[in-house]
């Protein structure tokens, strides 16, 4: 992820702007409201950045759950490519995992079955 405030490049890789189960996005964020004038060791820790942190992760798992229910077999070949990923972040990540658990599916006999189903487990068709 790169980093802009105010047209200006702040930082190349960015990696704390999302966790890290979440390392195959790919994009920019650019913040209006961001000092210019701090050094990037002090920027890492800086409170916009927990907040920038915090929001793009949510969206990125919305966005994630939104393709599940909408295209299924986009969503499978999603899975297929970065489940270990989307597992590794329901482990660690405590604060979004009610987000992450809808997202995790069971490998089966027939179809992957989905957590999120309102009587239990279901299959994914």
């Amino acid at each position: 992820m790169r980093l802009y405030a105010s047209r200006v490049l702040v930082l190349e890789k960015c990696q704390d702007l999302l966790p890290s189960y979440l390392r195959f996005i790919k994009g920019v964020v650019i913040l209006s409201d961001l000092p210019l004038n701090i050094s990037r060791q002090r920027l890492q820790q800086d409170r916009h950045i927990t907040q920038i942190h915090k929001w793009m992760t949510r969206k990125v798992l919305g966005a994630l759950t939104e393709v599940k229910e909408k295209e299924p077999e986009k969503y499978l070949k999603f899975w297929g490519q970065f489940r270990e990923s989307v597992e590794r972040g329901s482990q660690l990540d405590y604060d979004n995992k009610e987000r992450l658990l809808p997202l995790l599916l069971l490998e089966s006999s027939n179809d992957p079955i989905s957590f999120n189903h309102p009587e239990g487990l279901c299959w994914i068709e």
